[in-house]
């Protein structure tokens, strides 16, 4: 500690120097500038004396030259000895004009270097009383810095053992590491036939997908005449493929019993079902929310009798037609999956519907 307090006084002992020598400096350049403005002063001083001399002379020979007139060659050298004596005259003004700019021009920057120098000595002057009123805190704040970085050595020590524990505890490991990684790699052959399992199983998917797609398009030839009359959509959405009837192109108002017509619409799209393998066929039937009549009511009770009738006579329809019964069902929805609002008549003609879904088996 004590090599700390010796660097303090150093810097004290330093700034203090610094001080008195730019005092000197400034004490200096003063003296030097006093003894320049006041040699100025004494060239003015014989400036002024020369120009009384010359403004003397040339009043006697203002004289002479109106008295005599036999004087007027010398009146005339006179002359001309005036005219240089002015000139002169003009070029001393010229040069006191200078001097005194000059002078100026040295008191300015006097000044400044004067303001200059006493901003550093306020500056020098605060950091040392600074370094006095700190040094005591700055000594503390060392402490207890190697204090500090004594516990971390500690901390650090017991770190190290630390870690030459677990070094050791590791290579006890190694043997458990290989019977680990011998069961990976049983995990991954047994991961590699599974992706292959389901490699297999996405191409049967894509085979299946593309059967659905080719139904799709089929049906869109075969029922191009109901699909024109928006009696029929047909869409399709992720692995499914919809196919949905109006209740009127397969049943008259208020009964599930199929018509001619809707024989002959579903015997074209059981040719396509048919041809489908893998494929799950659910059919769904669906109502508005009004009330059946009285006759209707008799035989089904409300929509919801209605629309698994009617979903039950296309599925039998379908099994009758030589579709796979073990791919068929069937359910109704009465009025509680719409498609559309039941406040239109428009609506309600959309929602009494029989939708026929087509689905890849898992």
């Amino acid at each position: 500690m004590s090599w700390i307090k010796g660097l303090i006084i150093f810097l004290i002992v330093v700034a203090a120097v610094v001080i008195g020598y730019l005092l000197y400096s400034y004490l200096g350049s003063y003296k030097g500038l006093s003894a320049e403005n006041q040699q100025l002063q004494e060239e003015v001083a014989q400036l002024r004396a020369s120009l009384e001399e010359v403004e003397a002379t040339r009043g006697e020979l203002a004289e002479k030259s109106r008295g005599v007139e036999d004087l007027k060659a010398d009146a005339e050298a006179l002359g001309q000895e005036r005219n240089d004596l002015e000139r002169e005259l003009q070029e001393a003004r010229g040069r006191f004009q200078e001097v005194s700019q000059e002078l100026a021009a040295r008191e300015e920057k006097h000044q400044k270097e004067s303001q200059e120098q006493a901003v550093r000595i306020r500056h020098l002057e605060s950091e040392v009383a600074s370094l006095k009123e700190e040094y005591p805190q700055k000594v503390q704040s060392l402490e207890g810095l190697l204090t500090q970085r004594d516990r971390q050595i500690q901390d650090l020590q017991a770190g190290a053992e630390q870690l030459r524990q677990t070094i050791t505890a590791l290579e006890g490991d190694t043997e458990a590491l290989s019977r680990e990684r011998d069961d990976l790699k049983g995990q991954l052959q047994e991961a590699r036939g599974r992706f292959q399992e389901a490699s297999q199983g996405l191409a049967v998917r894509e085979s299946k997908l593309q059967e659905l797609e080719q139904a799709h398009l089929e049906l869109v030839k075969q029922l191009k005449e109901q699909i024109k009359e928006k009696e029929v959509e047909i869409s399709t959405l992720e692995e499914k493929l919809n196919i949905r009837f109006l209740d009127k192109v397969l049943f008259h108002q208020g009964n599930a019993v199929i018509t001619s017509g809707g024989r002959e619409a579903l015997k074209n799209v059981a040719e396509e079902l048919k041809n489908l393998t893998g494929t799950r066929i659910h059919v769904e039937g669906h109502s508005d929310n009004l009330p059946l009549s009285e006759e209707a009511r008799v035989v089904y009770i409300d929509n919801l009798g209605l629309s698994m009738a009617r979903a039950a006579a296309v599925a039998r329809m379908f099994r009758t037609m030589g579709v796979n019964p073990e791919v068929l069902s069937a359910a109704g929805y009465s009025m509680h999956k719409p498609v559309a609002s039941n406040d239109t008549p428009e609506g309600r003609e959309q929602n009494r519907r029989v939708e026929i879904i087509l689905m890849p088996l898992r």
